[in-house]
């Protein structure tokens, strides 16, 4: 990079070495020259994303991955392809940068958009961005009954944590329904999921950047890790119904640590609800703002900005009288709700 600092495939490698918030801002240069290096690549005008995700510079998310899904619309038009599917992992950033900022109006367009491309073309890749949609849009939103929550997805073909993340959604709505049946036969069927994975296992890790990487690599050790943090926190929902607070914190204690010990998943979280994230909100709710507050900060260290982690930091500091907290959490949201909202996108 310092003989050629405009090399494109340098650049790219370069963001990947750096794209965790510890490291981010060593690749911030990196990231806003690597669109203008190679205009018209898609993928290119997609990967200075990674940086910005890592940083909570959710107006450049956003901004990037409209940059290369229309770059990946306008190859097929060059091209004469029929198939009009474009990027659908810039799609599905673009959804999350959206979801951040609180445009839930656009992100729900596009995970409409979504159902459509998956549901007159329902491969393997367009099932795992449907299901990844619309799990974010889910989460950020707090929803779990309706059109949304009712959306099929097939996952039998997907990886473990596609699989389990699907079942984290089912199980969510049946914790919502206060169905503790249901949710009791999710987490066994999860467990024996996992139980099985296990045994296949191989030493690879995931892919870097290849949608295609993510739905045919063999299961590695970090998908199972990442399904047992999801059915850590089903179970401690479980508890929950049951009236057991402390076994549901000892369940979210579990998680989290779990979660603390994975590599750092770029991107929109592929465990949908992120564990810290989790546990603080029931800490919060169990009227423990001190604790929650603590929480709140190691979820804000793993997933920067990330919006619903910011509101609940500022419901803890007021609850707390923390002026200090709920000054940093105020500027903060300040910083990533400061663009004008949009009106159109695509």
């Amino acid at each position: 990079i310092k003989e050629n600092p405009q090399h494109p495939g340098a650049l790219h490698y370069l963001i990947h070495s750096y794209d965790d918030p510890d490291h981010a801002h060593l690749a911030k240069a990196a990231a806003d020259d690597y669109s203008k290096v190679a205009p018209d690549a898609a993928h290119a005008l997609h990967m200075p994303s990674h940086i910005y995700v890592a940083l909570g510079r959710w107006d450049d998310v956003i901004n990037s991955n409209i940059a290369s899904w229309n770059a990946s619309i306008k190859r097929l038009d060059r091209k004469k392809i029929e198939d009009k599917g474009g990027s659908y992992h810039a799609f599905n950033w673009l959804q999350y940068g959206l979801l951040q900022r609180g445009e839930t109006t656009l992100a729900t367009k596009l995970m409409n958009d979504m159902v459509k491309y998956a549901t007159e073309k329902p491969d393997k890749q367009a099932n795992s961005y449907l299901l990844a949609m619309k799990g974010a849009q889910m989460i950020e939103t707090n929803t779990w009954s309706g059109e949304l929550a009712d959306i099929e997805v097939e996952t039998k073909n997907l990886p473990i944590f596609k699989r389990s993340g699907h079942a984290f959604l089912e199980g969510m709505k049946a914790y919502h329904q206060k169905d503790a049946a249901t949710l009791s036969n999710i987490i066994s069927g999860l467990k024996d999921d996992i139980k099985v994975t296990k045994n296949i296992v191989g030493e690879e890790g995931f892919a870097m950047c290849s949608a295609g990487g993510f739905v045919n690599k063999p299961p590695s050790e970090l998908d199972v890790n990442m399904a047992t943090v999801m059915q850590y926190e089903l179970q401690a929902y479980a508890a929950d119904l049951s009236g057991n607070t402390q076994k549901a914190i000892e369940y979210f204690e579990k998680a989290s640590t779990l979660d603390e010990e994975l590599n750092y998943s770029f991107g929109p979280p592929l465990i949908f609800k992120p564990a810290h994230e989790a546990h603080a909100e029931f800490l919060l709710a169990q009227n423990q703002p001190e604790e929650a507050l603590a929480v709140f900060e190691k979820s804000l260290n793993r997933h920067p900005r990330r919006l619903l982690s910011l509101q609940g930091k500022k419901k803890a500091a007021e609850m707390l009288d923390n002026r200090s907290a709920l000054a940093e959490a105020e500027q903060e949201l300040g910083v990533s709700l400061e663009s004008k909202k949009r009106t159109e996108i695509l």
